[in-house]
């Protein structure tokens, strides 16, 4: 009898953990940006809106700056937030593998920090690749983009690995000057969210 107690005991216990609400499952961080990096001396500013799609929705607004380390070569954009995570800090380094030339998309690699918090706090070490390529249209300049992003976030007691795909597109009118607009679709692959971003960006 003792036996069998243990084992349903152990079997609600079982039961309990795999469908309680993980503390820190993930957090919903777009992308916003395409390969090519910027240079020493050039700075961008941008403001990006995350709508959560799943785990019970909600909204990030996540703050970001951004400049160039070497020139071609490699950008620093760090990144605050607020909001269904309760706030976020971190800082996110684009390497520039390929320039964006005919016939030829641009390839950048990124890996970030960020410190969260969302319940408990958590350390989040990112890894990832995005693909772009900037187009001319009628009334200015578009860049459809794609990143490929590998999250290790470590919480209290809790280790996962979320994975994330991000498809979106930088707008630059001619009649803006230096402001952009961005928009891109988040799709969670592994214990991710699915999000829709809008945003938009100042370069100077």
């Amino acid at each position: 009898m003792r036996k069998i107690q243990l084992a349903l005991g152990a079997s609600i216990l079982g039961l309990s953990l795999s469908f309680a609400p993980q503390a820190n499952a993930g957090f919903a961080h777009s992308f916003g940006d395409a390969a090519p990096v910027i240079n020493v001396g050039e700075y961008s500013g941008r403001l990006l809106a995350d709508v959560i799609l799943n785990k019970g929705g909600g909204l990030n607004i996540t703050p970001r700056f951004k400049t160039g380390l070497v020139d071609q070569y490699f950008d620093l954009t760090t990144v605050i937030g607020a909001g269904k995570t309760d706030w976020q800090l971190g800082a996110i380094g684009k390497y520039n593998l390929l320039p964006d030339m005919d016939g030829q998309v641009g390839m950048s690699f990124t890996a970030g920090f960020h410190l969260l918090h969302n319940v408990e706090t958590a350390i989040n070490l990112g890894a990832g690749m995005v693909v772009s390529k900037k187009l001319q249209a009628s009334f200015g300049e578009v860049t459809p983009y794609g990143s490929l992003e590998l999250d290790f976030v470590f919480g209290d007691g809790d280790t996962f690995v979320p994975v994330h795909l991000n498809v979106g597109t930088i707008w630059e009118p001619m009649s803006t000057g230096p402001w952009s607009f961005i928009t891109e679709v988040q799709f969670g692959l592994a214990r991710g969210y699915y999000a829709l971003t809008a945003g938009t960006s100042y370069r100077f």
